[in-house]
């Protein structure tokens, strides 16, 4: 199994990932300077949701300063069939600064 190259943090930031088609409602559970990994729960057929795709993943920050975030999915994870909520795995592609320096500063 591959070793993370940077630390994650965790968090709890409510987000929308998004695509042209596709609209989920999620909860950012820990970031960090390469990644991201959100719960989404949903009744929703999260299947759709493929290594590979890349998504939009906006969020804002507890300064109330929104951030969009071009991501690529690497990972879902579902535990069973009754659980509504599946993990997903996130690439950060593009970092803009105001997220660089929100890592800085969160704990």
């Amino acid at each position: 199994m591959e070793k993370r190259s940077s630390e994650r943090k965790m968090a709890d930031l409510d987000a929308m990932i998004v695509s042209r088609s596709l609209n989920y409602k999620g909860v950012i559970r820990n970031l960090a300077d390469d990644g991201i990994c959100i719960n989404i729960h949903s009744e929703q057929n999260l299947y759709q949701l493929l290594n590979g795709m890349l998504f939009e993943v906006r969020f804002a920050l507890p300064s109330g300063e929104n951030i969009d975030l071009h991501c690529e999915v690497i990972r879902t994870h579902r535990q069973t069939a009754e659980v509504l909520e599946t993990t997903v795995g996130m690439k950060i592609i593009d970092q803009p600064p105001e997220y660089r320096q929100f890592l800085k500063t969160h704990h």
